[in-house]
């Protein structure tokens, strides 16, 4: 089992060479070495180090919920270019000992920078700034994409069997408000059979309708559907210095010299994301909790259904607090880099040569070497709030006249009976 934090370190190592040859001049006044050639290896090394944190058990499900999955993560990397090129000299004085010297390859590396694991606060200020743009702008803009066009189209698809029931109701109540003079039993409950009969084959295909379309709803209601509108922001700051020159170690005699500039890089990014579903869905039910079957004893008893109403209420409370959708913060990730990189530049000849006595044409490039620290972590807030807005085309639901409807049911209780 692994235990985090995890620390993983790589040894890297930087190899290069290059090759030289020394020559004796023809004429010479001093005794000269032999001539010879060779070659001069370079090299350099470093340690790689990167921490990690442990990620979320159920990081799965939290990625197809657009939660928070990410970890934490620090570590230090480096890089290197050795110089590059040819170097050329030959001695003008006929009085020196040696004609000329070459050498070509690659001539070493810079040795690498230090660099600090401290976030720079105005890279970072710099990052929130841009990112709070980015949330604003998404806020003013976004209004929830397809998942919430569909979640419109769905409660319509919802809204409008109900619409039907509740005229198909208040018709039924009419009708039995009707009867409510017979004083024959056996009358009174042929025809409020005959009524019953005609609303509840209305009712079915209703019902049918309002069963699909809360499965359309349910499935809508699942962690992983939503739409998310990404935002991000950076920062950077970099500064330059000169550092001291250098000379190369050739494998003949030097007459170039080369200079040095650092420079620091601090980067910070914040990326994530908003997420935005309808406010509720703890109220759906297959038929919001009743059936049409249910009226069959409260009618025959003579009983006022005024749960009926209290029925079309709750279909109101329901898609009202469907109306709105909430943005809220789904995940947010912030991160930084830190690079010092030690720039050589090319060869060039020394100030002090005489260019009488030597001839010197060096074409050797600079070279680079790079210290880089990362670091990244979940965060869990927004320098805004979240932000609430209405889904377009869901309404208050103006057919519910619940108060008509319960006087309506409330008139329907026949008068006594005085025979069978």
């Amino acid at each position: 089992m692994v235990t985090y934090p995890v620390v993983r370190t790589t040894r890297r190592a930087w190899s290069a060479s290059h090759a030289f040859e020394f020559i004796p001049g023809l004429t010479c006044v001093k005794p000269c070495p032999d001539p010879h050639k060779g070659q001069v290896d370079h090299s350099i090394k470093a340690v790689e180090s990167v921490t990690l944190g442990a990620s979320s058990r159920n990081w799965r499900k939290a990625i197809a919920a657009g939660s928070n999955a990410g970890s934490t993560l620090s570590g230090t990397r480096f890089a290197a270019v050795p110089h590059h090129g040819g170097y050329y000299y030959k001695l003008l004085d006929v009085g020196s000992c040696c004609s000329y010297g070459a050498a070509s390859g690659a001539f070493g590396y810079e040795s690498f920078p230090t660099v600090s694991s401290v976030a720079s606060s105005t890279a970072a200020a710099i990052a929130s700034e841009k990112l709070l743009g980015s949330y604003i702008a998404g806020r003013n803009s976004w209004r929830g994409g397809n998942f919430l066009a569909e979640f419109s189209e769905t409660v319509h698809m919802l809204r409008h069997p109900i619409e039907s029931i509740f005229g198909h109701t208040t018709h039924f109540v009419k009708s039995v408000h009707a009867i409510r003079h017979l004083k024959s039993r056996s009358s009174y409950g042929h025809k409020l059979g005959s009524l019953w009969l005609s609303f509840v084959f209305g009712w079915k295909p209703l019902f049918d309708d309002i069963h699909d379309a809360n499965v359309a709803i349910n499935k809508l209601a699942d962690p992983s559907n939503h739409d998310s509108y990404r935002i991000s922001g950076s920062g950077s700051v970099q500064t330059s210095a000169a550092a001291a020159g250098g000379a190369l170690s050739l494998g003949v005699s030097n007459f170039t010299v080369y200079d040095r500039t650092l420079v620091s890089t601090w980067d910070q990014r914040y990326y994530g994301a908003i997420r935005a579903r309808p406010e509720s869905f703890a109220t759906v039910a297959e038929t919001f909790g009743i059936s049409g079957y249910d009226i069959v004893p409260a009618v025959w008893e003579a009983v006022p259904w005024s749960f009926f109403v209290d029925y079309f209420l709750n279909v109101q409370q329901v898609l009202d607090s469907w109306r709105f959708a909430t943005a809220d913060l789904a995940w947010l990730m912030g991160g930084y880099k830190n690079t010092v990189t030690m720039i050589a530049g090319d060869s060039y000849k020394r100030a002090d040569l005489d260019e009488t006595k030597v001839l010197c044409l060096p074409s050797i490039s600079g070279g680079k070497s790079r210290s880089i620290y990362k670091s990244r972590a979940p965060l869990i807030s927004l320098p805004y709030p979240g932000f609430r807005f209405k889904i377009p085309g869901i309404g208050s639901l103006k057919w519910a006249n619940t108060a008509a409807l319960a006087a309506q049911i409330a008139g329907s209780r026949p008068r006594s009976f005085s025979t069978f």
